[in-house]
């Protein structure tokens, strides 16, 4: 995997899972592999948007992608 996505992966990871730990260190491997902060703003909020829909719709009983639950 290019550097970049892994970084962009283990922050999503991190931002899913132990978003309480996140400090400015979880940010230089996101600005060592080119993001600018405009860049690692989105990215915190498309990791943010995903878990929020996939939890509410999860907490309602439906399932947003049926196929992958299948």
């Amino acid at each position: 995997m290019p550097p970049r996505m892994r970084a962009l992966v283990e922050f999503a990871l991190k931002v899913t899972h132990r978003h309480h730990e996140i400090t400015e260190e979880d940010l230089k491997p996101l600005r060592e592999a080119g993001l600018s902060d405009e860049a690692i703003i989105e990215a915190a909020e498309v990791a943010a948007m995903f878990n929020f829909t996939n939890r509410l719709l999860n907490s309602l009983g439906f399932k947003p992608n049926p196929e992958y639950y299948g």
